[in-house]
């Protein structure tokens, strides 16, 4: 048959030959990429040489090879995204560290992403990080917390995970003096109304301590520092039902300050290897900053405090009537730059190791905007000085000045 002949025929067929061709012209792509997948980049590179097929060879092996394809390719994907993450790995640790060891700095790579997530996900919800870390919050004890917050009940109904909690800590604060003979000493009215000789403190403590150990006593009047170690529930862990929140779910606090912290830390920031010449050092202070970083952020959300107080306290007075809080001292003041802008009691409202790590954080900003200030007051110190263009003017301005100043003293 001519070209002609053939033309002409598949232009009268066109309601059949068109679809047809077309459906060919798939097939046929299909079949070259899954044989460039299956035979040329995966068979040919396991045997070390090319593979040439023949045309009966090719039309034969087409069905095995349609098969392979997607299976081919499946592999092909995870050894790529392997490759990827790999190369994505050790980029983090050159970052961090500047090295060069290929494995040293994938595993590096790899401990700094799981420090970052880990911490990240903590500030943002504490519970699920405490979860992360193998400390859940214990789904009786969260119930047993807000059924006995709720409903009033009194501590000898405790179930028997809380009385020995319970019992825990009144020995714990026995170790520390408050015992049964510190409790008699203060045990009259007389002597607890008597400002001078105990402190408001003595006095808020004795009573919490006495509630502690009286069965009748409600949950509820402890205050929130034992309930919480009692419960076993963390300090930053509110239960739906306590917290008035309308999607029903559990809150923890957002932790902005310690995320900072972090991330401050976390970030290798330019000219810190320029200072850290030397690679066993810079591995070393990359080591050190991941320690601080999960260790804080661990001890915060896993803190319990012992006393009936889990903030900075600096004694109170009594004034006109009144019980006043004492004011910091002024060195607390100056390690707490929260304080220089805040209100002189907001340091009440935040836990201790909370407060430690925001004011740290704060410390670091301080730090980096002062060494970015100086920095670049070295690099600007040799270009002080008058530009050229206006020195030129002020020589000419000087010199015509002085020019009519001498033909008038001339004249």
């Amino acid at each position: 048959m001519s070209p002609r002949t053939r033309k002409l025929l598949f232009t009268v067929l066109a309601p059949i030959s068109v679809p047809v061709y077309i459906l060919f012209l798939i097939f046929t792509n299909l079949l070259a990429g899954a044989y460039y997948i299956v035979v040329e980049s995966s068979l040919a590179k396991l045997m070390g040489k090319p593979l040439e097929l023949s045309p009966r060879q090719f039309w034969l092996l087409a069905l095995p090879v349609l098969l392979l394809a997607p299976i081919a390719l499946v592999v092909h994907l995870i050894i790529g995204l392997g490759r990827g993450v790999i190369g994505y790995l050790a980029w983090v640790g050159r970052w961090q560290t500047g090295g060069r060891q290929p494995v040293l700095m994938v595993v590096f790579g790899a401990l700094w992403n799981i420090a970052a997530l880990w911490v990240t996900l903590t500030c943002l919800d504490a519970a699920l990080g405490l979860e992360w870390a193998g400390k859940p919050i214990v789904q009786e004890n969260r119930d047993a917390y807000v059924r006995f917050e709720q409903r009033f009940l009194p501590l000898g109904e405790m179930p028997p995970e809380f009385q020995a909690r319970r019992k825990q800590l009144i020995q714990r604060l026995a170790d520390d003096g408050y015992d049964d003979a510190w409790l008699e000493a203060r045990g009259s009215a007389r002597l607890i109304e008597d400002t001078k000789a105990f402190s408001y403190d003595d006095r808020r403590l004795y009573i919490d301590l006495a509630t502690l150990r009286n069965d009748d006593a409600t949950f509820r009047r402890l205050p929130p520092t034992f309930r919480h170690f009692i419960a076993d529930v963390p300090w930053f862990f509110t239960p739906a039902e306590l917290s008035n929140t309308e999607d029903g779910q559990d809150r923890s606090l957002f932790l902005k300050g310690p995320l900072l912290f972090c991330w401050l830390l976390l970030i290798c920031w330019p000219g810190t290897l320029r200072v850290l010449r030397w690679r066993w050092l810079s591995s070393l202070f990359f080591l050190l900053r991941i320690g601080v970083v999960v260790g804080s952020i661990y001890y915060l959300v896993s803190w319990q405090p012992t006393t009936h107080i889990d903030f900075f306290n600096f004694g109170a007075h009594e004034e006109n009537n009144f019980i006043v809080p004492n004011a910091p001292n002024w060195l607390f003041k100056i390690g707490s730059p929260l304080l220089w802008v805040n209100e002189p009691f907001i340091h009440e409202a935040w836990v201790r190791p909370h407060w430690a790590i925001t004011n740290a954080a704060l410390w670091l900003v301080i730090l980096g905007i002062a060494t970015f200030t100086f920095w670049m007051g070295a690099r600007l110190a040799p270009f002080v000085g008058w530009p050229r263009y206006y020195i030129a003017f002020w020589r000419r301005a000087c010199y015509s000045a002085s020019a009519s100043r001498s033909l008038a003293w001339v004249l």
